[in-house]
């Protein structure tokens, strides 16, 4: 991958919010959710979107 294609492809990456989430895009398709963990405060959960076939090791658990 050339840098100008490397720069087109990042150039479509945006963060949202929605409600406690966040939600990266790429153009207008969901690739991931980070929420707040509700079972250990200060983490987060991260996931891939729903429309993504599940893998092993779906979410992750990552501390602020």
């Amino acid at each position: 991958m050339t840098d100008e294609e490397e720069f087109a492809a990042r150039s479509q990456l945006k963060w949202t919010r929605e409600g406690d989430a966040w939600i990266l895009l790429y153009r207008r398709r969901q690739l991931g959710r980070v929420i707040p963990d509700k079972e250990r405060p200060g983490n987060v959960a991260i996931s891939q979107s729903r429309r993504q076939p599940k893998r092993h090791g779906q979410s992750l658990l990552v501390q602020r």
